[in-house]
């Protein structure tokens, strides 16, 4: 429901492109979202999202299209797991998004963190 899915469901119309859209849209929707905050050694806060989209088909069409829309203003893309990861910088830090199975994974890195830091936080993540 805070991802708006509830609002996509009352959006149903009789018109078939606009049906066509709100499946499309709803495929991007994760069935869970699991989220964990860190603390480093210097204190310094991290967070960690998984998106569990119960298949990997599904996810992986979400990773397509994601990496697709922030792959033009991301920086270089960084290797986890054996695959490619997205970041990008923020005021507040880096975000690496990535796919593995039927998760997209986020992590949002303590600012001043390097992308080395970001990418062995992530290649621990174990989904």
């Amino acid at each position: 429901a805070e991802m708006g899915a509830g609002e996509i469901e009352s959006a149903r119309t009789d018109d078939p492109d606009a049906q066509r859209w709100l499946e499309y849209i709803k495929q991007l929707i994760p069935e869970r979202a699991i989220s964990g905050r860190y603390r480093d050694a210097s204190r310094r806060e991290w967070e960690v999202v998984v998106y569990d989209y119960a298949s990997t088909r599904k996810a992986w069409n979400t990773w397509f299209f994601v990496s697709w829309t922030l792959g033009l203003g991301a920086q270089e893309s960084v290797t986890v797991h054996g695959a490619d990861g997205l970041y990008l910088d923020t005021d507040d830090g880096r975000i690496l998004l990535f796919h593995r199975g039927p998760y997209l994974i986020g992590i949002r890195s303590a600012s001043g963190a390097s992308v080395d830091d970001l990418a062995a936080l992530a290649n621990s993540v174990q989904v």
